[in-house]
């Protein structure tokens, strides 16, 4: 059994273990819980990668700020894909 890495992933994972017990075990004992994770992993990781563009098309967080701003365009798109990835844990990890 291949480990499956990323931080969705390594979320659930621990979700499950702690909170899911019966589900965890039923993933374990059958063999499943790799896939489930990547399928956690690869869903968190699309999903978060299409709402920081939503995000920044919506708030104007553009390539021009880029160039104009560096500093100022790092901020905004770290502060968007925080709350990008606060929306993916809750919607599909920790669910």
């Amino acid at each position: 059994m291949k480990p499956v890495h990323g931080k969705y992933a390594e979320m659930r994972f621990w979700f499950l273990k702690e909170k899911k017990k019966i589900t965890y075990t039923e993933l374990l004992t059958t063999d499943k819980l790799n896939e489930h994770l990547q399928k956690i992993q690869d869903r968190a990781s699309q999903r978060v990668e299409l709402l920081v563009k939503q995000m920044a098309k919506e708030e104007q967080v553009t390539e021009e700020l880029k160039m104009k701003d560096p500093m100022k365009w790092v901020q905004l798109m770290n502060n968007i894909k925080s709350r990008a990835e606060e929306v993916v844990v809750r919607e599909i990890v920790y669910s």
